[in-house]
């Protein structure tokens, strides 16, 4: 039996083995049909040299090892043959990794380590040669440990193991000398004057370790550099320096202070709105086909299956909830698409119908089972209710137009898609009150805005503005500063990181602060410069019950002074007092749609909400 499982153990290595180039290339071609990894097919290819060189050492591991175990490892001979062979296939598959590493997978690709050829024959026999030291070092070692217990004969071995090592490095010392000599020499200064030292007499081999360290230590300096950069973090750095840099010069007070010439002209201002634009033709939006690809999937699949027909769309306030669902009606355009906005708070079931139903050409509707019924019969279509989070109050009896909304959804999804438009921290309450996330089929979270779409959306609209924006001298580039004023879009990478960082992603907050770094310098251009962060010393003159004001706001989008009474049950006076201190320091805002109504404005939002988690006002479940 242990025979027939030799010979099957063999014939399955010889099989494994031819198959090892087909078996590589036929994940790579898995690989390269990921999304993320089709724009590093090159890579992905020199990897793959690596992998095909180790795999047969690791299959005739398994093999051999499965070998041993059939022998028996509790005998003493197969015992000490398994530390050869363990010690013989370390040396071995070092040298398969360094082969994969130093091969070219291609004629058209290099290889993972780049190198001269006559360098990388090198290598390879230095590796060689230690390899086979070390290996015979090991194994001797733990040979001699495990069955030979002290006496000369132990000694005598470990001595010969020193002499092999210490032979290894002179030799490696003299080998290497002339080719560490030449790579010194490209680092210049005192290096140089080694390098030459080197190349003159064999003696300067000694050095050699030294070499090695500084060359080791330019490579592992480059290669942190390169991920830095690659990462962003040297732009972000450098912004960060950038805004210091400006406080102690006091560029930001000197902007503050500009006289009204120097504003920026309303002409310029239209372009960067900081409320919603439904995708109308003429205005600049940036289209996120991530965020849009998959609700226009989910509405193909329900027009064949008549499944799924309900999504909530949650996020932040000015995250471009109200925008990106324009985009998706002029996706639509041929189809049956209705857009609602629920503007007022619709808190029961007849004010909820008495608003939608005007919408969906059902006026004569005035109960959740009359339009349920109207829908029905009528033809299938998207429905698009943007700011959903109106159909609740956070109060006794507060949910009831949210519940009514919720059942108007489930009985119709098959005929309707429904497209809920929820404010995050609205969501995220109603969520863990009402528990009906179920009802819905799918829940999807806007992200934020990645620091290339700020800079996409900032740069669109100021090409529809006319305007030439430059750079103030503060924000030229070191090795730029003789040249002339870069352009905005060609040269303001760190500027746009630190935009990103203190923005948070959020397109309105960004909107807000680019505008803030702006001054006029004639009629058709602007410069650019830094803004400064708003100023928390309104935040010491809130007392609590401001803060529970502004906690109510942010978790309900918008209110007015009424509504905000009601949900901190405290009387209409404190509210419109509320209301008017929150707007005085600069907090909340009015509604663009509906003065009366109070939202958190661009200027304090991520400072607002900083300080309502650090309070634990602030509901994210």
């Amino acid at each position: 039996m242990r025979l027939g499982l030799v010979f099957a153990g063999i014939g399955a290595l010889a099989a494994a083995r031819p198959r090892i180039p087909a078996a590589t290339g036929w994940a790579v071609r898995r690989a390269t049909r990921v999304p993320g990894l089709r724009r590093h097919v090159g890579r992905v290819l020199r990897w793959a040299g690596l992998l095909e060189a180790v795999l047969p050492t690791l299959v005739l591991i398994g093999a051999g090892y499965l070998f041993l175990w059939i022998l028996g490892l509790d005998a003493a001979e197969v015992q000490l043959a398994e530390v050869v062979f363990r010690w013989t296939m370390a040396v071995v598959i070092g040298r398969q990794v360094l082969l994969g590493l130093t091969q070219r997978t291609s004629r058209g690709r290099p290889a993972l380590i780049k190198a001269r050829p006559a360098t990388v024959a090198l290598l390879r026999l230095t590796y060689g040669r230690l390899g086979v030291v070390l290996g015979v070092a090991a194994a001797g070692a733990e040979i001699g440990g495990r069955w030979l217990v002290g006496g000369r004969l132990r000694l005598l071995i470990d001595l010969a193991l020193l002499l092999g090592v210490s032979a290894w490095g002179v030799w490696a010392c003299l080998a290497w000398r002339l080719a560490l000599a030449d790579r010194l020499e490209s680092l210049g200064g005192r290096w140089a004057g080694l390098a030459a030292a080197m190349r003159a007499r064999r003696l300067w081999a000694i050095a050699s370790p030294l070499a090695v360290t500084a060359l080791a230590g330019r490579v592992v300096v480059k290669a942190a550099v390169r991920l830095v950069e690659e990462r962003g973090l040297a732009t972000y750095l450098r912004a960060r320096e950038l805004q210091r840099l400006a406080r102690k010069t006091g560029k930001e007070s000197s902007r503050e202070a500009a006289s009204a010439s120097n504003r920026i002209p309303p002409a310029y201002l239209q372009h960067f709105p900081l409320y919603p634009i439904l995708g109308n033709d003429e205005a600049a939006v940036v289209e996120r086909e991530t965020a849009l690809a998959p609700m226009l999937e989910q509405i193909a699949g329900w027009r064949e299956t008549r499944a799924d027909g309900s999504l909530v769309l949650a996020g932040e306030k000015g995250l471009g909830k109200s925008t990106l669902c324009g985009l998706l009606r002029r996706r639509l355009a041929e189809q049956d698409v209705v857009f609602h906005p629920l503007t007022s708070k619709a808190l029961d079931e007849k004010s909820l119908i008495s608003q939608l139903a005007a919408a969906l050409d059902a006026s004569s509707a005035a109960t959740v089972a009359e339009l349920t019924a109207m829908l029905l019969a009528g033809p299938r279509r998207v429905v698009i209710v943007d700011e959903a989070h109106n159909s609740f109050l956070r109060t006794v009896g507060g949910h009831r137009g949210f519940d009514a909304l919720v059942q108007l959804v489930n009985a119709t999804s098959e005929h309707v898609f429904w497209i809920l438009v929820f404010n995050r921290f609205s969501w995220q309450f109603l969520n863990a009150s009402r528990r009906r996330e179920h009802y819905f089929r799918r829940v999807l979270e806007l992200p934020r805005w990645s620091a290339a779409e700020l800079q996409e959306l900032i740069s669109l609209r100021n090409a529809r503005s006319g305007f030439t924006v430059r750079f103030d001298e503060l924000l030229l580039d070191d090795e730029t500063e003789s040249a002339a004023r870069l352009e905005l879009i060609e040269g303001a990478d760190g500027f746009f990181r630190l935009l990103w960082e203190s923005s948070r992603g959020n397109p309105r907050v960004a909107t807000h602060l680019w505008l803030s770094a702006l001054r006029r310098v004639d009629e058709k251009s602007l410069e650019v410069g830094l803004f400064r962060g708003p100023d928390p010393a309104a935040f010491g003159r809130l007392g609590p019950e401001l803060w529970f004001a502004l906690a109510a706001i942010c978790q309900h989008e918008n209110l007015n002074a009424d509504e905000l009474a009601e949900t901190l049950n405290v009387g209409v006076d404190f509210a419109g007092y509320a209301c008017q201190v929150l707007r005085e320091y600069g907090l909340v805002e009015p509604k663009r749609a509906d003065p009366q109504r109070l939202t958190l404005a661009p200027r304090f939002y991520n400072q607002v909400l900083d300080r309502l988690r650090a309070k634990h006002l602030l509901f994210e479940g």
